[in-house]
């Protein structure tokens, strides 16, 4: 999937995804990690999201627009870490996305 950020809601390239898309598709998760007990049911998904996705759209531009040199393992861990325990996971080690074929978050 393809991301653009100057892509239209109204009238999306076919194929692309555009940030709308993207967070609707982020807040469904968090709903359904909500629903399946794994994400804490007081929070807000929709504004979870928002919050979430500008942390992951600002390190995104500074590591790649800016060029911050991260490494990139440890850098999705430490996001994954982030976003996992602000959504309320009470082990963030344990958890990972559906289908995610990395395996558990290192909370060391």
């Amino acid at each position: 999937m393809t991301v653009s950020p100057t892509a239209s809601p109204q009238d999306p390239a076919a194929g692309v995804a555009t940030p709308q898309d993207i967070l609707a598709r982020i807040e469904r998760g968090v709903k359904r990690q909500q629903a399946e007990g794994v994400a804490d049911p007081g929070l807000d998904p929709q504004l979870m999201v928002q919050v979430l996705g500008a942390m992951v759209e600002h390190t995104c531009y500074v590591w790649l627009t800016l060029g911050k040199e991260f490494d990139e393992h440890e850098l999705v861990e430490a996001m994954t870490l982030v976003w996992a325990r602000a959504i309320g996971v009470a082990d963030p080690s344990a958890w990972r996305p559906r289908n995610d074929p990395v395996g558990p978050v290192a909370t060391d």
